[in-house]
């Protein structure tokens, strides 16, 4: 196999002089490592904000540059492309040869991604797409929901903040219900002329994603982010599919309006749960009695892994009561959690506790904040220091809380995922660009883009 990266390394070079060209520093760099330390990498990650790239993104006449090197080679399966200059034009030239297809923040309008809806109508090949931050909008939308008809190889679709409107998304709910091959959906952020929308729409909206959750056994992973979904979505629709769709992994339902009644039917619909192990409810303004409700169901709950409740105005009584459930080894399963934002400086009275949660062992804080309790959930070992968005300190006997720098949600599963795949070429595939790349959120993350090896 290294005989094609120097076969492609050769081709680049020659492609950037025959036209012209600037010729990625990094790139060719890492290429040549690669050969000499006969590794075939299976990522390349040449996003625009990489330092070689700023001043030089790729756009879709140097696609014609990166491409025609692969002529007959097979090694690459994941490209990222994400913060260039990519139209239409260009991505309608990526979506027959790869695996996964990131196209994340470019300049992708509803003729790209029909383009790209089209070549899947053919393609047996492309597992994962991409198109986040590109303004695909409504007929975008409406191409890709009806490749989903035909297209059975395609098992993850990310479309975060790409401007479909609502009818577009109502598509491609109706689609899921008979798709048994896409896995992970994500369409946070997608509002496309909502304020031109009648409240019956969105109605309409909630309901299809509530059907799809109820019928679909397919989808594990779902994103709901940012959707203005409220508490009477939860409670009339979203609560009973969830309950109901017992292949569910993951939930992100963050940025939306649910407060304590969307919280309290949540929670019920998680307690007894089989496979949902990751719960997203970052800034919904859940409240106090929102997040206790959420506490009670840790206490029937024995699979849920991952929660995360950043922002959600919890107050110094919930975030004990929660500590306590934790502390008490009530709950054996939850090991990652965010709670960045919420008020841990209220210090209760001396000799008052928290509002129990039925079923949870009364505990003494003996006065002791919450900053000072969560403190003692880390050193008890119960939750990682990693896994936990906040850490605290004591100066002076005032005790402080500050965000964690240190968290990282999700290095269990790339530790299992490494494992799972074994070989020395996954391995070194995943070291680099490309694994910090998948780490982060497409948008967030700054300085992380290179070549995956």
């Amino acid at each position: 196999m290294s005989l094609q990266i120097i076969d492609y390394l050769e081709g680049y070079k020659v492609q950037c002089t025959r036209r012209g060209a600037y010729a990625i520093p990094f790139l060719q760099h890492q290429l040549a490592e690669c050969i000499d330390n006969s590794i075939t990498p299976a990522t390349f990650a040449l996003c625009g904000n990489h330092p070689d790239l700023r001043d030089h993104h790729i756009t879709d006449d140097y696609l014609d540059i990166l491409l025609i090197p692969f002529a007959g080679r097979d090694f690459l399966t994941t490209l990222d492309l994400s913060f260039n200059r990519l139209t239409d034009r260009g991505g309608a030239a990526l979506a027959n040869w790869l695996k996964n297809l990131i196209l994340a923040s470019n300049d992708l309008g509803p003729a790209g991604a029909a383009a790209l809806a089209n070549a899947l109508t053919y393609n047996t090949t492309l597992r994962a797409l991409d198109l986040s931050h590109n303004p695909i909008g409504g007929d975008g939308g409406l191409a890709l929901a009806s490749v989903l008809q035909v297209n059975t190889t395609l098992q993850k679709l990310t479309v975060r903040h790409c401007d479909v409107a609502l009818p577009a998304l109502m598509a491609l709910w109706t689609v899921l219900h008979r798709n048994t091959t896409l896995v992970q959906v994500d369409v946070a952020d997608n509002l496309g002329g909502a304020h031109h929308h009648a409240p019956s729409l969105h109605a309409d909206a909630v309901r299809h994603v509530a059907h799809m959750l109820a019928v679909n056994r397919t989808v594990t992973h779902l994103g709901l982010a940012k959707l203005n979904i409220d508490d009477f979505d939860v409670v009339q629709h979203l609560a009973p599919a969830v309950e109901a769709a017992t292949s569910l992994i993951s939930l992100d339902l963050s940025g939306n309006h649910i407060m304590q009644d969307g919280a309290r039917a949540l929670s019920l619909a998680i307690s007894t749960h089989p496979t949902l192990t990751t719960l997203d409810l970052r800034h919904n303004h859940l409240g106090s009695a929102g997040g206790a409700a959420l506490a009670r169901s840790l206490l029937d709950n024995t699979v849920l892994t991952h929660l995360y409740l950043a922002h959600c105005a919890l107050g110094a009584d919930t975030l004990l009561t929660l500590a306590h459930t934790l502390l008490s080894r009530t709950n054996t399963t939850v090991r990652v959690l965010a709670l960045w934002g919420n008020e841990f400086h209220h210090r209760l009275v001396a000799g008052r506790n928290p509002p129990t949660v039925p079923g949870a062992p009364v505990m003494d804080d003996q006065g002791r904040g919450a900053c000072e309790v969560w403190d003692a959930v880390v050193k008890a070992g119960r939750v990682a220091k990693d896994a936990l968005d906040v850490c605290f300190y004591c100066v002076e006997g005032e005790w402080n809380v500050a965000r964690n720098a240190a968290f990282a949600p999700d290095r269990d599963e790339e530790e299992g995922e490494e494992e799972e795949e074994g070989s020395k070429d996954a391995r070194c595939a995943r070291a680099g660009g490309g694994d910090a790349a998948r780490r982060m959120d497409r948008v967030e993350r700054a300085e992380l883009a290179g070549l995956g090896v």
